[in-house]
């Protein structure tokens, strides 16, 4: 067999498998949602689809604000870069996103749904993961974190958060 034709083979097989897994990924995406639903309730669940819509904006507040806060810490005088100043770019972005009002976010909806956005090839559009969410029965949380554990993960996430905020002022941010 030809180098060519060998390579055609491959390629047709790869397609093939690919269509065929393809159902079954956006299956397992819409099963993914419902314990997510389980774990943390239906309208959390919601909320996340939600924010997910959020992705070009926050990803434009992240860029302009890891570049003021480098050009902060590059002011003369200033130390190099400490962790409470990188640690401002989640506060900020946490800030400006529960400052979306609802109408915007009804606004992203219905776009996203115009144009059946996705997130990649492996996932349903969002409005679809949405409204198949609000379909069933709502759920509660199975797990609930009271004030104590909650500070608890906090902690445990902010050496994580702060050498991430670090490095994306520091070399930027791409999508």
């Amino acid at each position: 067999m030809e180098r060519p034709t060998l390579h055609l083979l491959v390629r047709g097989v790869l397609l093939l498998l690919d269509r065929l897994t393809v159902n079954a990924g956006r299956h397992a995406e819409y099963e993914a949602d419902v314990f997510a639903s389980r774990a943390g309730s239906t309208e959390a669940a919601v909320r996340l689809m939600d924010r997910i819509l959020l992705d070009e904006p926050v990803s434009t507040i992240v860029r302009r604000e890891a570049q003021r806060l480098e050009r902060e810490l590059r002011r003369p005088g200033r130390k190099k870069e400490t962790g409470q100043d990188a640690s401002r770019l989640w506060e900020i972005l946490a800030d400006e996103v529960r400052a979306v009002p609802e109408h915007e976010y009804e606004r992203r909806r219905r776009v996203s749904a115009a144009r059946e956005r996705r997130a990649d090839d492996s996932h349903p559009p969002t409005h679809l993961r949405r409204r198949r969410l609000l379909s069933g029965d709502p759920l509660t949380a199975a797990v609930v974190a009271d004030d104590a554990r909650e500070e608890r993960v906090s902690r445990e996430l902010a050496d994580a958060r702060r050498l991430l905020a670090a490095e994306i002022i520091r070399d930027g941010y791409a999508d």
